[in-house]
This record gives C-alpha cells, structure tokens and sequence, in this order.
C-alpha cells in the first residue's frame, strides 16, 4: 500500500506519461484497410524511450497495454518480452496495465515474469496524487470488468486522501465512435459494460481527478460530471488517408497535473493538446 500521508501535506504536481496499444507484431488489415502498422512498433517505442529519458523526464510512464498483435503463446512470449526490454530502458518509474490483446495467448504470471520484478502495482502514491487502475477484458463481442476489480477499485477509493488518476485499458466515457475505424456501430467491444457503474462511484468519491484510458486507437477528452475521461492513440494506428502509404500515429502523450488543472498533450502525427481547469 503507499504510505499515507494527509492530503494537506500533499504537493499535488504530477507529469505522467502515456503509451498505449504498441500492437508489437505483424501489420494489420481491418475492414479492407491497413490499420496497425506493427512491424514498426520497436523502433517506434525506442523513439518515444529515448525522448522520455532525454527530454521529458516525466515522475512516472504508464503502459496501457496491447503491447503485443497476438499470434500465438511462443510468438506472444517472446514479443512481449521485447516490447518490455525497450520499456525497461526508461529512467523513470513504470506501471503496466494489462489490455485484451496480451491476454489472448499470456497468462498473469507470464506478464508478471516478463515485466519483471521492477514493475509497479497500483495503487500508487506519486506527487500528491493516488494512481489507481481498473482491469478490463475485451472479447469480440463485449468488453467488460470482473466483480473484484470494480470492489477492489471502490476499495482503494474509500481509503485515497488525496486526488486520484484512474488508468484502464477499455473506455469508461460515452464517446462518438461515429468515423472510428474499428468501432463504428460496435460500442460492446470497446467500452465496458460496467462503465455507469463505475462513474458513479468515480463522481461520488469526489476525488478523480482524470480517467486515462486506451484501446480506442484515437486521442480523444470526453468530460462527464466533472470528471475528464481522456483516451490516447496507439503508437502504431495507421493514420494516412487510404489512398496514401501507410503512416503511424508514432503517439504517447504526457499529462501534467496541478492542483487545479490538467494538462494533456498528444505527440506524434496527429498532435493534440488538452488544459482543463477543476472547475470547468
């Protein structure tokens, strides 16, 4: 558990940043289209390690997962343990979050081995803020969470002193999928089904700050009752029109959170930059 301290003494200053959807694996086709570009993700993610390191040197990096493109176990094994040597090069504390596609093929005890034994665990306490995560599972057909995960989270919620930051792999949020390239009419396989549960108890804590989520393969900021709910690109979506080469995204994003704001900018191709105040 993280020491407790009152929220008083609390400096509450935090710059998180974000990869999602690495998708480490073959190139992809959706619906006609080129859509993962996976042969690129390890140079890539060694791009993004290198600039967190020199550059940003952010107080904590979150996976959010699919780091892999799943195949089948050896080939998963041994991707994954790739993805997890380039992010074990990062000077900055690290936590994982599992996303569907690493669980196709991998068990808890496969990623527990291969994140090895420096990877965090949530719940987390970094610059004055508790940083909490949600597991989710995604199907074909649905997306949901366990029952112990939503009495774990609610758990950790009552005991939080001070503000919280929410990561999960699949959306909590109530987005227009309208022009989603692979959710479009298909909101049962990318937001969970527990999603107005979890809000609730979210907005009756009265201690979320931000919700951080993936899966989506867009960068978007959807607030709901106060609470932004923010979803980062993957690092290998092709992003060209489809009558030009393929392009990756190349995204991750880094959030920095005050006292009363929150302030998200999206690098790579398709730049986004978010600052919302507490009491907007």
């Amino acid at each position: 558990m993280p020491e407790h301290r009152t929220a008083k003494d609390a400096p509450s200053s935090l710059r998180l940043a974000v990869v999602s959807d690495i998708h480490h694996g073959p190139r992809t086709r959706f619906a006609g289209e080129v859509r993962k570009l996976g042969e690129l993700a390890l140079p890539l993610l060694d791009e993004v390690v290198t600039a967190l390191n020199d550059r940003v040197r952010p107080d904590l990096v979150v996976h959010l997962g699919d780091a892999i493109e799943d195949v089948d176990r050896a080939t998963d094994l041994h991707a994954y343990g790739e993805v997890m040597a380039s992010l074990q090069r990062l000077d900055a504390p690290l936590l994982h979050v599992t996303g569907n596609h690493d669980e196709v093929n991998l068990g808890p005890d496969d990623l527990a081995r291969l994140q090895g034994p420096a990877a965090l665990a949530a719940p987390l306490d970094r610059g004055g803020f508790w940083v909490l995560t949600l597991a989710g599972h995604a199907t074909a057909t649905r997306c949901w969470c366990e029952p112990d995960a939503l009495a774990g989270l609610a758990a950790q919620l009552a005991l939080a002193d001070r503000p919280v930051v929410l990561f999960t792999h699949q959306s909590l949020a109530e987005p227009d999928l309208t022009g989603n390239p692979w959710f479009e009419g298909y909101p049962e396989r990318c937001l969970l089904e527990q999603r107005a549960e979890v809000r609730r108890l979210l907005e009756q804590s009265g201690k979320v700050r931000a919700v951080i989520g993936g899966h989506l393969h867009w960068s978007r900021v959807q607030r709901i009752a106060g609470i932004p709910y923010f979803t980062v690109q993957s690092l290998t979506e092709n992003v060209a029109a489809p009558d030009l080469p393929p392009e990756a995204a190349a995204a991750w994003a880094l959030f920095e959170l005050g006292p009363t704001t929150v302030r998200c900018r999206i690098a790579g191709a398709q730049p986004e930059t978010w600052q919302l105040d507490a009491a907007d």
